[in-house]
Parts: C-alpha cells; structure tokens; sequence
C-alpha cells in the first residue's frame, strides 16, 4: 500500500500534462494488475484524498515596516497558511525612555565655572538632569562630595543654569575606554 501512496501522490503533486497524466495513471494500474492487486484501490485513494482537507497550523512571519513595501510583502501571504505581521521598534514607549534606559552609552560632559570659565570634565550613563541636580545638591548644601561644587564652595563663585554651564563632548559604550578620555579634571582658563 505504501508504494501505490506513493506513485499515486507522485502522479497527483508534479504538475504534468493531461496525456502524461492518463499515461502515468495507466501505468500504476498495469503494476496493480500485474502484481494481482484490486484497481479500486486507486479509486479509494483518490476519494479519500478529495475527502480529507488538510489543514495546516497558522504560522506567523513578523515583518519591520519600513514603508509601503511592508504592506505589498505582507499581501503575498494572503491567500497562505502564513499571516503576516507588520511591527515598528519605534515605539512611543522607546522614545520616551531616558537615556540611560534606551542605550549603554556613557558621555562625557563638561561643567563650566560661568565665573572663572575652569572646566570640570566627567563622564556619566545617567540623564544630564539627574547629574547636574546632584551637582547643585552638593553646592546647595556645602557637600564637598562633587569637585565641581567644592571648586565653587571654595573660591566662592555662584552656580548658573544648566543649560548655559553643562554640555557634553563625547559620547561611547560604559567601559574602561571611557576612563582614558576623561582624565582631566580641570582644566586651565580659557585665553
């Protein structure tokens, strides 16, 4: 039985002409006959074939929009077992986040004395807001922890805005490359 699937499905899946067809149908009831074998079989297999609708599990392809192409790829898969699914990685939720959640970049930025124009180089992977209000607490509150702030506290210069001292100029991943340019602390009065 095995072999008469076989030679029955050949004859059915490869797309031949209908001469080649009755030739190849033929040909698999002479074997049948020759090998004393009853032709209904043939008929059955043919029945039950119309009669059992295979059904495949849904399977999903997850397509990047990235214009109207997306939409003409995803149409092919109409009329399939294969359902498309168009997807963006520019979500709201992504171009809301901070900084620090949406990469691993760490910058290095500079504070700028607006009295004596000294600079004050770090590096941080925290959102320049944050950085710079623990700046102003320490200055605030005679906290020596920032050298920024003792600079201030010391020769008794006042702190500006900080959009107007605080600006960055260098950006790379976290790491210990990042060390090697900012080995500067301050650095000497502008000419």
């Amino acid at each position: 039985m095995a072999a008469i699937r076989y030679l029955h499905n050949r004859m059915n899946i490869y797309q031949i002409s209908p001469g080649k067809l009755l030739k190849e149908s033929n040909t698999i009831h002479q074997i049948l006959t020759n090998n004393i074998y009853d032709t209904s079989i043939l008929r059955n297999l043919c029945v039950k074939k119309k009669q059992k609708h295979i059904k495949y599990k849904e399977q999903w392809a997850k397509f990047a929009y990235v214009g109207k192409e997306t939409s003409a790829i995803a149409k092919m898969f109409k009329n399939t077992n294969v359902k498309a699914a168009i997807s963006t990685d520019n979500t709201t939720g992504k171009l809301l986040a901070t900084r620090n959640q949406r990469s691993n970049d760490c910058v290095s930025y500079q504070l700028i004395c607006p009295t004596c124009n000294m600079k004050y180089i770090r590096q941080t992977g925290e959102p320049f807001k944050i950085r710079f209000i623990e700046h102003f607490r320490d200055f605030k509150y005679d906290n020596k922890k920032s050298r920024f702030a003792q600079h201030l506290l010391e020769n008794r210069h006042s702190i500006g805005p900080m959009d107007s001292i605080m600006e960055t100029f260098h950006t790379t991943n976290k790491g210990r490359m990042m060390d090697y340019s900012t080995d500067i602390t301050f650095s000497v009065k502008p000419n």
